[in-house]
């Protein structure tokens, strides 16, 4: 099964979310958690593959991207569409960013793939 997940808004980076307000964290949380639980239901029992493509007029350097996403796959496990963000789990995720030229839109998508369990 994929999971495809539209957010009209870009990922902050984590120069923006290091030291910020406790409620200002939790806001933006549970912004995503409202949107993931309207947009999907699906429940990935699995191993998955989580892939975070950030749309935006400007790239941040990997690790502040990487920092920056941090609540959005928290608020995937948090909302049960993926049952746990170890590496176990979800490996590591695919971070990408793309530039945008002109007056395309802001947004981030999430794809989540299941993985096939390994054999013994």
């Amino acid at each position: 099964m994929i999971t495809e997940l539209v957010f009209p808004y870009s990922t902050p980076s984590l120069n923006d979310t290091k030291g910020e307000h406790w409620r200002t964290k939790t806001r933006r949380r549970n912004k995503y958690e409202k949107r993931i639980w309207a947009l999907t239901r699906n429940k990935h029992p699995g191993r998955v593959r989580v892939e975070i493509y950030r749309h935006c007029k400007r790239k941040y350097d990997h690790d502040n991207f990487v920092g920056g996403a941090k609540d959005l796959i928290d608020a995937l496990k948090n909302q049960k569409v993926i049952v746990d963000d170890t590496e176990a789990i979800i490996g590591k995720p695919h971070y990408e960013q793309i530039t945008l030229i002109g007056r395309q839109p802001i947004m981030t998508v999430v794809r989540i793939i299941d993985l096939p369990e390994p054999e013994l």
